[in-house]
């Protein structure tokens, strides 16, 4: 019968053990920074993709942050920004509109708020990085 070494039972420990904290923490702010990763990218799919790794590298630093919710934040955006910059740039097809006027957001009508959801993720993606964190931070995370 093999003993296992050390690390291997550090490894066992360690998972069994969870994280503390770290499940609560996402019920708090998880929602948050999924939004804010879908903003960040522009794209529901993209922003799955980059809250994911995001709470991965969290997770693998979680014992060691003072600040979660700003270095998850931080981390979101340089994500970003890697993702954006290994990009190849690309000509887009830039839908026609046939209505003479953008749908009325005030009206309170889903219907047409849900054919307004185009055209702002598209003047998103026409945003630069700094510009898209901007508005992610004021008026996602409340901040000045």
């Amino acid at each position: 019968m093999s003993v296992p070494s050390p690390t291997a039972r550090g490894r066992r420990r360690r998972r069994d053990e969870g994280l503390p904290g770290f499940e609560e923490y996402l019920a708090e702010s998880g929602n948050a920074l999924f939004r804010l990763a879908v903003v960040l990218s522009s794209d529901v799919r993209a922003g799955e993709d980059l809250y994911q790794e995001t709470l991965d590298r969290l997770a693998r630093h979680w014992g060691t942050l003072d600040n979660p919710s700003a270095w998850a934040r931080r981390v979101m955006h340089n994500l970003a920004v890697d993702r954006h910059r290994s990009r190849r740039a690309r000509l887009t097809e830039v839908p026609s509109t046939d209505a003479a006027e953008p749908p009325d957001v005030a009206s309170g009508d889903p219907l047409e708020a849900a054919e307004l959801r185009p055209l702002l993720l598209a003047a998103l993606r026409d945003l630069s990085d700094a510009q898209r964190l901007v508005v992610a931070l004021r008026y996602l995370e409340d901040r000045s």
